[in-house]
């Protein structure tokens, strides 16, 4: 199988997949970052801590903008046709919630 940058009618790009998969990694990395955080008390550490929290924050903010403006670019694959018109609907639906909470939260 040929190596692909871009969306194709049924599978997603490399381009695609690499976005998702690092937001992904470094949205879990966020919850380290944060639980480590409370664990500290005040002092050098924990300033560090939300510095690199702050800074992990921002690169996911920048890579869904990124993935956003690719999304243009790269149309995603279609949904299976056999999959019912409800679960369609919620899938694009949480799809969107998702992008909405990963734009506001930073």
């Amino acid at each position: 199988m040929p190596l692909r940058f871009k969306n194709t009618a049924s599978h997603y790009g490399l381009v695609s997949q690499c976005f998702h998969w690092s937001v992904a990694l470094l949205i879990v990395l966020q919850f380290t970052w944060a639980w480590r955080i409370e664990q500290l008390g005040l002092g050098r550490a924990r300033y560090e801590l939300v510095n690199q929290h702050k800074s992990i924050g921002l690169t996911v903010f920048m890579l869904v903008v990124l993935r956003l403006l690719w999304r243009l670019y790269s149309s995603p694959p279609a949904l299976p046709e056999n999959i019912p018109y409800w679960q369609q609907r919620s899938s694009r639906w949480v799809h969107t919630a998702i992008y909405v909470l990963l734009l506001a939260l930073p």
